[in-house]
């Protein structure tokens, strides 16, 4: 599969997502637990800490996390938002990781121009535009993306599945034939 191989367009991200903003809660606040709380980090998916749940907390799940720095992921599993990260999700559809992915790929792509002096702001986000694939008939073209995402995933994991299995050669440790 080749990105060029398809047809691709600009989506106004209000036209096909929905952008929740997280809460403004005081470190002070944050007591230690297992809870991701999500920041304008560009490392570590975004992760600050780990903290208990607390009342302001604003809560999402399966969704791209942008901060107002413009660095966007994924995020799998539910957590906190901080005040200038919004929640990306699908209108309509449950987001997937390889969707997820893909986008918070391009998005990572369009809002390279953000930064401490020029923020991306709760009502700045929904009126962006991103360049996706799309189907014939104009639409996103969603399965597409998990597709590719798919693809791309096999391509790096198995040169490391066969250098592991050539390592791991049963009559090298004891496990081959017997006499």
């Amino acid at each position: 599969m080749k990105l060029s191989d398809r047809e691709w367009d600009a989506f106004k991200i209000d036209d096909i997502m929905d952008v929740a903003t997280g809460s403004n809660v005081s470190k002070g606040l944050l007591k230690d637990g297992l809870l991701p709380r999500i920041t304008a980090k560009a490392t570590d998916n975004g992760v600050d800490c780990f903290t208990m749940p607390y009342m302001r907390f604003r809560l999402n799940s399966n969704c791209v996390s942008v901060s107002f720095l413009g660095n966007a992921f994924y995020q799998p599993y539910k957590a906190s938002y901080d005040m200038k990260i919004h929640s990306v999700t699908i209108k309509g559809r449950k987001l997937n990781r390889y969707v997820g992915l893909f986008i918070a790929n391009q998005f990572n792509r369009e809002f390279k121009k953000y930064s401490y002096g020029n923020q991306l702001s709760s009502t700045d986000l929904p009126k962006q535009k991103v360049l996706l694939p799309i189907t014939t008939d104009k639409q996103p073209d969603w399965q597409f993306m998990e597709d590719f995402m798919r693809e791309q995933e096999m391509l790096l994991l198995n040169p490391a599945i066969e250098s592991l299995s050539n390592r791991l050669n049963i009559s090298e440790i004891g496990g081959g034939q017997s006499d």
